[in-house]
């Protein structure tokens, strides 16, 4: 995940990494994408856009200060 600015807001940027698109990586990140595009709640994260030209793919969300789910679950401690 990388953050950056776009049209204006801070946004978190998931770049896919691996070198050979496979039909099956596409499809992953079609699933994905087609996910956040139908979920809109003011809890679930804000698609923003996407890059489909590989090798840059990329999913652009809002970012969200407080990090990542699986820190905020796993790494903290509360008491």
């Amino acid at each position: 995940m990388h953050k950056g600015v776009f049209r204006g807001s801070t946004v978190a940027i998931k770049k896919i990494f691996d070198p050979v698109i496979t039909p099956e990586l596409k499809e992953e990140l079609n699933n994905e994408i087609s996910m956040l595009s139908s979920l809109k709640h003011p809890n679930i994260v804000l698609l923003m856009g996407i890059v489909t030209r590989p090798p840059n793919l990329c999913i652009i969300t809002e970012y969200l200060a407080n990090g990542s789910l699986y820190h905020l679950l796993h790494k903290l401690k509360y008491f």
